[in-house]
């Protein structure tokens, strides 16, 4: 198997902590491909060319990340690795935490632009979107630490890529959730897919 990534993406980096974290290494080739680009070799396994992708060999491709979650926790035997819909509660929770990891990415793409182009109600708007789930967050925090799951996995890479690429970072207000998350970037699998580029400017 592969799992097609890019080198910057937050959500192929949830992909790839899972990987790490299922012990999945042995049998799942990590491909970093570009996007966005008609020659790149990713739109020979799925026409959407997004990441992350997951191909499973016979022509079949998984493209959301939920669902490539799903399917790692299968073949690793831990299939709690997701939230079941029969637990609503964890479910809904779960799409929360994917929603903020969007959100942050919404706000990074927005903040790239040339300034003078870059639309400030649009960074505001996101801004406040931020504020307001990282106090939810900060109330929610032993959802978090039962367990690193995909909801965990999620905001872990949110707030990573908010802090390195924003300058968006948890505060005193969020104490509970900034020492959790200073505790889950200590893991093996965050260490290890740090995107390359961030490191070098961080040097």
């Amino acid at each position: 198997m592969k799992l097609f990534c890019t080198e910057n993406s937050p959500f192929s980096r949830v992909a790839r902590v899972l990987v790490i974290e299922l012990g999945l290494e042995a049998i799942i080739e990590i491909t970093t491909v570009t996007v966005r680009d008609k020659h790149s070799q990713l739109l020979a396994y799925t026409a959407s060319g997004k990441v992350p992708a997951l191909y499973l060999g016979s022509s079949r491709t998984l493209c959301d990340t939920r669902m490539i979650a799903q399917y790692l926790g299968h073949i690793a035997g831990q299939v709690n690795v997701v939230a079941s819909v029969d637990e609503i509660e964890d479910y809904a929770f779960e799409g929360f935490c994917l929603s903020v990891l969007e959100s942050f990415c919404v706000w990074v793409r927005e903040a790239r632009r040339d300034p003078g182009q870059i639309s400030q109600q649009l960074i505001e708007l996101e801004r406040a979107r931020a504020i307001r789930c990282l106090g939810y967050l900060e109330e929610q925090v032993e959802r978090l630490e039962q367990r690193f799951t995909l909801a965990a996995i999620a905001i872990a890479c949110a707030l990573d890529i908010a802090d390195r690429r924003l300058g968006f970072t948890t505060d005193k207000q969020h104490p509970k959730l900034q020492q959790w998350l200073v505790n889950v970037n200590s893991r093996a699998s965050m260490q290890a897919s740090v995107p390359q580029k961030l490191l070098q400017q961080a040097r």
